[in-house]
């Protein structure tokens, strides 16, 4: 059964996630060339005083990629869900409801980790051929949130999608906009690094949350 719901759940993300992989493969390709034509071109010794002790953030394009592909690949994945009445359907299967459910968003889950994991592993790449390990740590460290902001998207959506209820859903909303704020609010170097594990912590109560809205979808709640 397990099997069939992934086949299922690809076949309604795979759009999105190559077109997603397009846009990263896109953002690091224009931070590359950046790179090569400051390091070989312009200055290479004012550009890495500016990294190192003016702490200039070389990577922002790559800000609001994770956040949009978290949100993206939940509409992608949920919006035919609720639509088709396919939610429904899936409900009727001889599997638990909210087992379904854990499966479904684990799915999406570890389509949107792998297009991070391979985001990150190219920058890696980009990153160790022009500077050392303590500029590369630095820029895991200060773009960490941007990634938990992917996964808190993702799981807030698919949430929000499977809401039954219109009103709440507005309440949600501004909820979740009011969370996914936080952590795009200070925009520096290594800012939220003490914060990380709070962030995570958070997020982990947003991976279940879809438990709550499948819960209520299930009994009508209107």
């Amino acid at each position: 059964m397990f099997k069939a719901i992934i086949f299922k759940e690809w076949i309604k993300i795979r759009m999105a996630f190559f077109v997603l992989l397009a846009v990263s493969f896109l953002m690091l390709i224009n931070i590359l060339l950046n790179l090569s034509h400051e390091m070989e071109f312009v200055a290479p010794k004012v550009y890495w005083y500016n990294v190192v002790f003016r702490q200039l953030i070389f990577y922002s394009g790559l800000m609001y990629i994770p956040i949009v592909t978290g949100i993206v690949l939940a509409l992608a994945q949920f919006i035919p869900e609720m639509t088709s009445h396919r939610l429904k359907l899936t409900f009727h299967l001889p599997v638990k409801e909210n087992k379904v459910l854990l499966q479904m968003i684990s799915i999406g889950f570890v389509a949107m980790i792998s297009l991070f994991v391979v985001t990150l592993l190219l920058l890696t790449i980009i990153i160790r051929t022009y500077f050392p390990t303590e500029v590369y740590l630095s820029v895991l460290i200060t773009s960490a949130p941007w990634f938990l902001a992917g996964i808190a998207g993702y799981f807030s959506v698919a949430m929000l999608v499977t809401e039954p209820l219109w009103k709440r859903r507005i309440l949600l909303i501004l909820i979740i906009y009011s969370f996914l704020d936080t952590f795009f609010y200070l925009f520096g170097y290594n800012l939220y690094e003490r914060s990380l594990p709070e962030f995570a912590v958070l997020i982990l109560f947003f991976s279940i949350s879809i438990l709550y809205s499948g819960y209520r979808f299930r009994k009508g709640v209107m």
